[in-house]
């Protein structure tokens, strides 16, 4: 589990299993006391699995010469 905040008593909660299963991401907001699969929460999953990705394989990286 991990937990970034995105702003003011919003959070995105990510749970990964081991390797090869699924990954989940979700919007808790404790103003409110509701948890929802927003498309921001799927964006930002995407840009931190992009981005982990490219630091595991720099050579994925795009090189301009």
């Amino acid at each position: 589990w991990s937990a970034e905040r995105t702003e003011e008593g919003s959070y995105l909660v990510i749970f990964r299993e081991p390797a090869g299963t699924p990954v989940y991401a979700f919007e808790v907001s404790l103003e409110t006391e509701s948890v929802q699969a927003t498309p921001e929460a799927v964006d930002r999953l995407t840009m931190l699995r992009v981005r982990e990705e490219s630091e595991a394989r720099p050579d994925l990286l795009a090189r301009a010469d």
